[in-house]
């Protein structure tokens, strides 16, 4: 018996036509609040501690001062 995927059984039940028209909608659907003079207020910026540097070492064991490769703060 052969094995069918969720895609092989919505392939089965619907046309490449509607699928396409429904992508489209979707797009269109996106592009609808391009037209509002309101713009939403920009989300704050910030860096996380744990993030603010980056260390990378040569390839190997070793992880301490002399096997830095270059660091990024």
């Amino acid at each position: 018996m052969a094995r069918t995927t969720i895609f092989d059984q919505l392939k089965a039940r619907l046309p490449v036509s509607h699928l396409l028209a429904t992508a489209l909608l979707l797009v269109l659907a996106g592009c609808s609040a391009l037209g509002t003079k309101v713009q939403p207020p920009c989300p704050p910026v910030l860096v996380l501690k744990d993030t603010a540097e980056l260390v990378r070492f040569r390839p190997g064991q070793g992880r301490d001062i002399t096997d830095v490769l270059f660091r990024a703060n």
